[in-house]
């Protein structure tokens, strides 16, 4: 899942899905607006919810990025106010790594640019120069 958070506006969410049947599977990306919390409520509201179908063979460009990624496990040290935070999670089983960041990817952390824009392209995003 990547998740877009800009300060002070709306953003959204990508999760990519694999639906296993019988004898066959797919793949979903999930497209989710984040909208933002208003003065009653608390948490993330979810306005907006589509799911696109993806095509095996990038499914598979994107787990073929995820498996082939080497990332520092220490980031570089960075502080924020305003601008876009953005966060990758990727599951597998029970094992769940969780990478966050501020506005530029990390110096280790340049692959999750790749796999963030791959993402994005599935969706019809824009490219986001991090």
């Amino acid at each position: 899942m990547l998740s877009v958070v800009p300060s002070f506006k709306d953003g959204f969410t990508l999760t990519l899905m694999e639906s296993i049947e019988r004898n066959s599977s797919s793949y979903v990306l999930r497209y989710e607006e984040i909208n933002l919390p208003s003065q009653v409520s608390t948490g993330q509201e979810f306005s907006l919810s589509e799911d696109l179908t993806v095509a095996a063979d990038d499914a598979d460009n994107i787990l073929r990025l995820l498996a082939e990624a080497s990332v520092s496990v220490m980031p570089a040290y960075t502080l924020g106010l305003d601008g876009v935070g953005y966060e990758l999670n990727v599951t597998r089983g029970l094992n769940i790594g969780c990478y966050k960041w501020w506005q530029k990817v990390p110096e280790g952390w340049e692959a999750l640019a790749t796999i963030s824009n791959a993402l994005l392209k599935l969706a019809g995003k824009p490219d986001i120069s991090f």
